[in-house]
């Protein structure tokens, strides 16, 4: 999970993440390393606030683990300024859009 500091999360946060998940999903969350990496880049592309990626890796962990691919085409669906403006807002309504 040490990746995670090369895409600016600071140790607190991954120290965070290591008490929340047992050792099984840690490991999940470093051999999707590639998934985790160019989802959170694109996130920030689009413009969705660090705190709410934040959130995902808390709450909505699968999320992360999409194809880049996967996750483009579930945000074509929409009106990009408007959903990443609805997610920023609410980030837990990523659960109806996939």
């Amino acid at each position: 999970m040490d990746y995670l500091l090369n895409l600016g999360f600071d140790e607190e946060f991954i120290i965070e993440l290591k008490s929340l998940y047992n050792e099984s999903n840690q490991v999940l969350i470093s051999i999707n390393e590639d998934y985790v990496v160019n989802a959170v880049k694109y996130l920030r592309e689009i413009g969705i606030t660090e705190e709410n990626i934040k959130d995902l890796f808390i709450n909505n962990i699968d999320f992360l683990f999409k194809d880049l691919d996967e996750i483009k085409e579930i945000f074509g669906k929409y009106d990009i300024k408007k959903i990443v403006e609805l997610l920023n807002e609410d980030i837990s309504i990523i659960n109806r859009i996939y």
